[in-house]
């Protein structure tokens, strides 16, 4: 069985050819010309050539597409998300679809559904979703789209969801946090109690790969959601991630309060609501609907791994 990758040199796509071709799975891992991985069989690829990426395409069985675009400064951020997390993705949709792969596994993310949850009431299967910023409405719509596309085709489309996931060198909130701290400039997150669904980047490749190689039928499953076992509050994944880099870490803490006013000031709202809130994952239905069931080793919190460059 051979599986494509897509943005094969990024955090998840180095990680999860690696654990593929560790089960002994013939990879072909995408990346843009110039990109390297070091491990998969790399395939330099445009992707908007639509013959050259059906070409590369072509014997596959499954095809994952991790390619996304996760932030914009841009006046133009929505036709930003949407040419890559849109666009783009059914181009790749299309190809995949004309080389005859018989699964495309699609990962986008919790952010389709929303940004916080009101504590201790998880997303779960039965959330109605509703994305607050321009990815998670890009992903959703991206999703709506390959439902309709494949929908009258043989294609087994999987889309899962996770929350943050685990590893070295974050993106984001989190990368600036760890700079901060880097520069021994003390962060207000002691004491911060809110609940926050991670997964870590083991976990979800040996979900991905078992999608990917899996003789189940996995036609018609509802989105899937993905995330480690027990939420963390941010102050103890703040403090693991610095562990984990190797950097020393300086916590003082800010009242509710503080953080409540934090969440009502334009420029400082987006990050206050991420940092203090809550988002809890109810991800229990997921074995029974995919008939996958984690390795005793991920049942418990994973060691954190080193992040490389954007999927490209």
């Amino acid at each position: 069985m051979r599986v494509a990758v897509t943005g094969a040199n990024g955090f998840v796509g180095q990680a999860l050819t690696e654990r593929l071709e560790a089960n002994h799975v013939d990879t072909i891992g995408l990346v843009r010309p110039g990109r390297h991985n070091g491990v998969a069989t790399l395939r330099q690829t445009d992707y908007r050539d639509k013959n050259q990426l059906r070409a590369h395409l072509s014997g596959c069985h499954t095809v994952i597409h991790l390619i996304g675009k996760a932030h914009s400064k841009s006046a133009n951020a929505w036709q930003d998300y949407c040419a890559v997390n849109v666009d783009l993705t059914l181009e790749i949709a299309t190809a995949a679809l004309m080389a005859g792969a018989r699964r495309f596994i699609y990962l986008s993310s919790i952010k389709a559904l929303g940004e916080n949850t009101p504590k201790g009431r998880p997303f779960d299967y039965a959330t109605t979703p509703h994305p607050q910023d321009n990815y998670g409405k890009s992903k959703l719509a991206a999703e709506h789209e390959l439902q309709q596309f494949f929908k009258d085709t043989a294609v087994e489309l999987i889309i899962v969801r996770p929350p943050l996931i685990w590893g070295k060198n974050p993106k984001g909130n989190l990368a600036s946090l760890l700079k901060w701290a880097k520069r021994g400039i003390p962060l207000p997150l002691a004491g911060i109690q809110n609940q926050r669904h991670w997964v870590s980047i083991d976990l979800l490749c040996e979900f991905l790969t078992y999608l990917a190689i899996s003789r189940e039928n996995l036609a018609e499953l509802p989105p899937l959601l993905i995330a480690d076992p027990a939420p963390l509050s941010t102050s103890d994944a703040i403090q693991k991630m610095a562990r984990a880099n190797n950097v020393p870490l300086k916590m003082f803490s800010l009242s509710m309060r503080a953080w409540k006013i934090l969440q009502h000031i334009p420029l400082a709202r987006n990050s206050a609501r991420k940092l203090s809130g809550n988002l809890e994952v109810d991800a229990t239905q997921t074995n029974e609907l995919t008939g996958w069931q984690p390795a005793p080793a991920q049942q418990e919190q994973v060691p954190l791994r080193k992040e490389h460059t954007p999927p490209c």
